[in-house]
């Protein structure tokens, strides 16, 4: 059921899209079966070549809906999302990423909308959720990791607990992020949660799925059995992938020290250190830090990749 008293707060759904044909109709079907109303779609395409941009327009035309569209900046979804949310006649309460090739779960709006109505209006405000995993034809492939801890800068610094389709803020989060502006990292979603985080906001993360996260071929960053998703991830580290990732946030939170509350410029140089620094220096600092991750093995691994100096 629609919630009567946050019904005026309207969410602007911010969409990136690129050859985003095939599964586009079934993402804008989920759209309109929303169970809170008071939304818009801003979509911003990065060059398509193909008819999303038609068959979004002709959507929305033949449901009397509204949708604005922009052109992406041509490089690369993380840029194509973050420009989306910067522009000036982009306005709303709340704003709530969307990818091209997923399915919302009706109530996903409501659940962040209503979570969100709750914070403080001046407080930078993020949620996110796990998702349900499907495959090309819609058949469930399982869940993304379940995150049991609490969301913090500490935890922020070394994992990503949600995917930016899921994330929903409110105009403080927006502001701070704008702030920021266009950075050079790996994904948005892990940055916002950094940033969040480092700026002193509140997180909630919700551990019941609010969409069906569509795996196929196309996919930038994908899902895979757990089995392979581990491989892929030991691989990922011995390569040094981590550390890369890392050193983009490093730069992408120096050129943003000012914004960060006291205790976590402390911890960001902390970090920084955990980063660069000699064996004895940064274990010192790993342990003065207390990064962490929510389970026991989870943790061992990051020690074993201080030591191997590959965070």
């Amino acid at each position: 059921m629609p919630i009567p008293s946050i019904d005026n707060n309207k969410v602007a759904i911010l969409m990136g899209t690129f050859q985003g044909s095939e599964y586009i109709l079934e993402q804008l079907d989920s759209f309109k079966s929303q169970t809170y109303p008071n939304w818009a779609l801003y979509v911003s395409d990065d060059g398509s070549s193909d008819d999303t941009v038609a068959k979004i327009a002709r959507f929305f035309s033949e449901n009397e809906l509204n949708v604005t569209f922009f052109k992406g900046p041509q490089q690369g979804f993380v840029s194509n999302f973050l420009s989306l949310l910067s522009r000036d006649d982009v306005a709303a309460d709340y704003y709530s990423f969307s990818d091209q090739d997923d399915v919302w779960h009706s109530d996903k709006l409501e659940r962040a909308v209503k979570w969100l109505a709750t914070q403080p209006a001046d407080k930078p405000a993020l949620y996110c959720s796990r998702t349900h995993i499907i495959n090309s034809k819609g058949e469930s492939l399982g869940y993304s990791a379940s995150f049991s801890g609490e969301p913090s800068f500490n935890n922020a610094l070394i994992q990503s607990i949600a995917g930016g389709n899921t994330m929903v803020l409110n105009q403080a989060a927006r502001d701070v992020i704008c702030n920021a502006g266009i950075v050079d990292v790996i994904s948005h979603d892990w940055w916002i949660y950094i940033l969040i985080a480092g700026v002193g906001g509140v997180i909630y993360y919700d551990d019941n799925p609010t969409l069906d996260y569509r795996q196929h071929a196309a996919n930038i960053i994908g899902f895979d059995s757990a089995s392979k998703r581990r491989l892929s991830k030991i691989k990922a580290l011995l390569q040094g992938q981590i550390r890369a990732w890392n050193a983009a946030h490093i730069v992408a939170l120096k050129d943003n020290f000012a914004l960060l509350t006291d205790e976590n410029k402390k911890k960001f140089k902390w970090f920084k250190k955990v980063h660069g620094a000699s064996l004895f220096v940064r274990t010192f600092y790993y342990c003065k830090l207390r990064l962490y991750r929510p389970s026991t093995i989870d943790n061992l691994s990051v020690f074993l990749l201080v030591l191997l100096k590959k965070i």
